[in-house]
């Protein structure tokens, strides 16, 4: 009895002395005595991290000058810790242990990596350390730093991670370096030297997505062997605009594997020790079938989906190329044919398939989970079950949003969702252009939570949140809480339609209401009061009030008795925009091209051109209200591009070329205003171009615009007519909305003009509103 009882006496103090508390406050800091990778940055990062906590210098020193007694804290793969019976040998790159007790702490990884996402999370968990943004890291002080009870290991809930929001390219050299850092810091970055795993290196010279034409340039192919490229309906071959490859023609198949076996064996030269495993053969982003050629349709129809040509194609190249290099995956996707999973086809063990939602199925307010996105989710998992390795291309795209709007919630659902599938890999696509009226609500605590929850969704999502608010808004945190819970609340009572938000360019929020942005403006601004005298926090929250403002012209502009209001709303939305653009440190370019945005924002005076229709001689300035260049809008598939026209007085133009060799079908051309959400329609077509090669002036007729609404000449180029809507009613009945319509247009070429020497192309610089009783 006294052997079991000292037996167990034992074993308990053992264990209170594997979890007793480490003190950290007179700690050393130990690491390998040759450091690899990310090694040094996670050394750093822990004894920055200590020092601001404490105020107190910490020292880091090699294992082996490290003293035999003391605190310490080993970083990275050491002797000790493979003492104290840690086997970082068998660990995946990215994952990682730690352990604390008996006076010794241990962060070690797999890699480097590993080693680096270990710091950040001891950091994180134990003390709240966060980088929250570029600018914003928080270190709570702590002059007497303990952990207890630690021994956990822990990797990632989704292998690859990728958010191309491109917040690290539009920035200054320095401020980009900081937002590398903070994917690193939020364990969104992964070394390339640490990518060992089976899939975990692309191709740097092969894109992961939209790849068909590099390994069959039109350049190269097209003069030659344009059987190797798409039919368009007419029965044409053409690459350009909405083409692909044709991939029931053999000789691609055979080009593409020499193609792709050369790029290989390049990269293997260059990347001798750890060499790209996965190369991508997708098709190009362009929409409608693949290719109209007879063979093409019929074993479409037969196996029930375009994409199972190009199963069979990337099919080959998985087997043929395996022969060679057993290590390679081919990565493919369905995008424009996704809509198919129970099409005749299967995948080989090589192959990575990466499914896109394309927003098509989804409303990313929403978690995919959702009722709304039933379709959505459910061909999801239709495609989970179908591949043998599948990544997710995901989207939150909202290009010139102008309203407020958060994904939270769904960023929370989804990161779970994503967790519980098992999903290896996700790239979401969540592109950020600084100007555009594209400020997104909450931008970066969204940047933030997603990094966070990619990584360990079992997080509390809430903290993570507060935590934020409070490290990046300061004193206006209060209020910015209050704002974000009230926008979460609106979006889930009044919920927008997965049809509207489909709309993309002109969605109506259905929370977005003059009651609901009277108050979120108020919130702000009190917020912003509290902070008024530090620029930094002042900018973070007048970013908020960018989409407020915005959302609020509709209800002010061109309202009899709101000119005033409208003007101060006008100005505090300027102010914020330039507060902001002062503290990005954003790139001489992109800072000029959203200056020039800001200025095309507010450009008016008189009725804005000097060059109006005959017709419209007398009217007052008032009636006439210009539609400029800025509102432009080019569809590249459709062969429309932005171009800089002599011809014109306005900075830029759209210009439309025809695809192929369909020039003796381009008159006549239809222009006219379609409203997408009022179902309006005015419409009219030209039947002869002017021999001037001059711009002029062409009537459409009369419409009630919707906040939709657009001009157009052949559908495309577009003129967007959101922000001449007026949301308000009209006194006496009368409709603010209704004008008369006009478009400017400029046809050359011999496809227009016959004997003309020009390159044919259709150019459209501006509108006109003309205001009707």
């Amino acid at each position: 009895m006294k052997i079991k009882s000292f037996l167990l006496a034992g074993f308990a103090a053992a264990s209170l002395a594997a979890f007793a508390d480490v003190e950290l406050k007179n700690a050393l800091i130990v690491h390998p005595d040759t450091m690899k990778g990310w090694e040094p940055l996670a050394v750093g990062d822990l004894k920055t991290a200590l020092e601001k906590m404490t105020g107190r210098e910490y020292r880091a020193v090699p294992e082996s000058k490290a003293p035999a007694s003391g605190v310490k804290i080993y970083v990275g793969r050491t002797r000790a810790a493979a003492k104290a019976g840690i086997d970082f040998k068998k660990m995946e790159p990215q994952q990682f242990r730690m352990k604390a007790g008996d006076g010794k702490v241990f962060l070690i990884g797999g890699a480097p990596t590993g080693t680096s996402y270990a710091v950040t999370t001891f950091l994180q968990t134990q003390f709240g350390v966060y980088c929250l943004a570029a600018d914003c890291q928080i270190y709570p002080k702590n002059a007497s730093p303990k952990v207890k009870d630690l021994d956990k290991t822990q990797k990632p809930d989704v292998t690859d991670r990728t958010i191309y929001d491109v917040l690290d390219r539009i920035f200054e050299p320095a401020t980009q370096k900081k937002w590398h850092e903070f994917n690193r810091l939020n364990r969104m970055r992964w070394a390339n030297e640490d990518r060992t795993t089976p899939c975990a290196r692309w191709s740097s010279i092969i894109r992961r997505a939209h790849t068909f034409y590099q390994y069959l340039p039109p350049k190269k192919y097209f003069k030659d062997h344009p059987e190797y490229y798409s039919m368009r309906e007419n029965g044409q071959r053409d690459w350009q605009g909405r083409g692909n490859l044709c991939l029931t023609n053999r000789e691609v198949w055979k080009v593409t594997l020499k193609e792709l076996l050369a790029v290989i064996q390049k990269e293997r030269k260059k990347y001798p020790d750890n060499p790209p495993t996965v190369y991508a053969v997708a098709a190009e982003d362009n929409p409608g079938p693949l290719c109209y050629c007879p063979e093409c349709k019929k074993r479409a129809e037969e196996r029930g989906s375009y994409f199972c040509l190009v199963a069979d194609y990337v099919n080959f190249l998985a087997r043929e190329v395996r022969k060679v290099y057993p290590d390679v995956w081919i990565g493919t996707g369905a995008n424009r044919t996704s809509d198919q999973p129970e099409a005749n086809f299967e995948l080989e063990k090589n192959v990575i398939f990466t499914y896109a939602d394309r927003t098509a199925h989804s409303n990313s307010l929403y978690p995919l989970n959702d009722p709304m996105n039933r379709e959505g989710l459910e061909n999801l998992m239709k495609w989970r079950s179908k591949v043998p390795l599948m990544k997710l291309w995901d989207y939150f795209w909202v290009p010139d949003c102008d309203q407020p709007m958060v994904a939270v919630d769904a960023i929370i659902a989804d990161c779970r969702l994503f967790r519980d599938l098992k999903l290896y890999s996700l790239f979401k696509e969540s592109e950020f252009q600084f100007g555009r009226s594209t400020f997104h609500s909450f931008h970066l605590l969204q940047v933030f939570l997603d990094r966070q929850l990619l990584f360990d969704a079992s997080q509390d999502p809430e903290k993570l949140i507060c935590d934020f608010i409070d490290g990046y808004y300061g004193a206006a945190a209060p209020e910015m809480k209050e704002y974000l819970a009230m926008l979460r609340k609106a979006q889930m009572e009044k919920r927008t339609s997965l049809e509207e938000w489909t709309r993309r360019d002109h969605r109506n929020f259905a929370h977005v209401t003059p009651d609901f942005l009277a108050q979120a403006r108020a919130l702000v601004k009190k917020g912003l009061e509290k902070v008024r005298d530090d620029k930094q926090f002042a900018a973070r929250v007048s970013w908020e009030l960018l989409t407020i403002d915005h959302a609020s012209f509709r209800y002010f502009r061109g309202v009899p008795g709101k000119e005033a209001e409208f003007k101060e709303l006008q100005e505090e939305y300027k102010q914020a925009y330039l507060l902001n653009l002062e503290t990005w440190h954003l790139k001489p370019a992109v800072e000029e091209k959203a200056r020039q945005h800001l200025e095309m924002e507010f450009a008016s005076g008189g009725n804005g051109f000097s060059d109006l229709p005959p017709e419209l001689a007398g009217l007052p300035a008032s009636d006439l209200i210009p539609v400029p260049s800025k509102y432009l809008k080019g569809h590249p598939p459709a062969n429309v591009r932005g171009t800089v026209d002599p011809e014109s007085s306005q900075p830029k133009a759209m210009v439309k070329r025809p695809l192929g060799n369909k020039i003796g079908k381009l008159l006549p051309v239809p222009i006219g205003v379609n409203c997408p959400i009022s179902h309006n329609k005015a419409s009219a077509r030209i039947k002869k171009a002017p021999a001037d090669e001059k711009y002029h002036w062409y009537r459409i007729g009369v419409i009630s615009i919707d906040s939709g609404a657009y001009i157009h000449a052949s559908w495309a180029p577009k003129l967007l007519l959101k922000d001449f809507y007026t949301a308000t009613p009209g006194a006496d009945g009368k409709d603010p909305n209704k004008y008369e319509v006009w478009i400017s247009i400029r046809f050359q070429g011999p496809g227009y003009v016959p004997g003309s020497q020009k390159e044919t192309g259709m150019f459209v610089d501006r509108g006109l509103l003309v205001r009707k009783p």
